[in-house]
């Protein structure tokens, strides 16, 4: 670190520095906070529905597909959906959720990722 006793100096640098964006308001000591650089977030990577199933809700914390079918026929993507994975798991580290919804002769089936 450079120390710069010369207070002109000093403040054209830190004029510099608070109009690039690399400092903000000045402390109770006195001194500039520096910021430090950081890099943009990768982008999410969203786990695929399981065969049949379509997607219903899509977010930064939730992904969420489904399927209808008649209720007698609910086993078949109850087991797909169970035995499908949130990848990465790096990121979606609820889930597999598997749940079921009945209306009438029919059945909606969901398959639920969350992040926290």
């Amino acid at each position: 670190m450079t120390f710069i006793t010369n207070p002109v100096m000093a403040a054209l640098r830190l004029t510099a520095m608070l109009s690039l964006g690399f400092a903000t308001t000045l402390p109770a000591h006195g001194g500039p906070v520096i910021k430090q650089p950081t890099e943009p977030a990768p982008p999410i990577v969203y786990p695929t529905c399981p065969g049949g199933f379509t997607l219903a809700q899509k977010g930064a914390t939730i992904f969420r597909c489904k399927i209808t079918v008649p209720t007698n026929l609910t086993h078949v993507p109850v087991f797909n959906a169970v035995n499908h994975s949130c990848a990465p798991i790096s990121y979606w580290n609820i889930g597999p959720q598997v749940y079921t919804q009945a209306s009438g002769a029919n059945t909606t089936v969901y398959f639920r990722c969350r992040h926290t």
